[in-house]
């Protein structure tokens, strides 16, 4: 006896975007992805008790500013 199984997702989980939906540059990915790797390191060092919070926000802060990236944005 087999083990039945259904999809109760409401979509699939690969869909293929819209023909009209924006598509990021590879300038903004490539800097989001650096940001993101700097981001982990400061985020690992605070973890470990090298640096404190405030420490880690200013560099956060400095890391967008140097990738270009909005300190308002939702990627920081």
């Amino acid at each position: 006896m087999g083990i039945k199984t259904v999809n109760i997702a409401a979509a699939g989980a690969m869909q293929c975007p819209a023909p009209d939906a924006p598509v990021m540059d590879k300038e903004l990915a490539t800097a989001l992805i650096n940001y993101r790797a700097a981001a982990a390191l400061a985020d690992s060092m605070l973890l470990r008790g090298i640096i404190t919070e405030a420490e880690r926000t200013k560099l956060c802060t400095v890391f967008a500013k140097k990738y270009g990236l909005s300190s308002f944005s939702i990627f920081c």
